[in-house]
């Protein structure tokens, strides 16, 4: 993979369909071999790590936290995010 040009970073709680749907659609776009996936889950189960291993994302990243909430979760991935340029979507968009 060449160096990520975008940073996706989603935190997650127990919403496996949305986020299917919202890796299914970073999947099918032009730029995935160039967007880095980092997922932050927030889950007692750790469920929504296994739904990431689905989905052919070269540049995914897996941060898991017992600390919940969104600007937890946000803070989490950033420190992992390496691309020159974040965003932050949400799992059920």
């Amino acid at each position: 993979m060449s160096e990520p040009l975008l940073s996706l970073v989603c935190s997650t709680i127990g919403r496996p369909a949305a986020l299917r749907q919202l890796l299914a659609s970073v999947a099918a776009s032009d730029m995935a071999e160039r967007v880095e996936f980092v997922l932050i889950d927030q889950s007692d189960d750790k469920a929504s790590t296994a739904i990431l291993d689905e989905y052919p994302l070269p540049g995914s990243k897996i941060a898991t936290t017992s600390a919940r909430g969104l600007s937890v979760g946000r803070n989490v991935g950033v420190a992992k995010a390496t691309a020159p340029v974040l965003a932050f979507p949400d799992d059920n968009c």
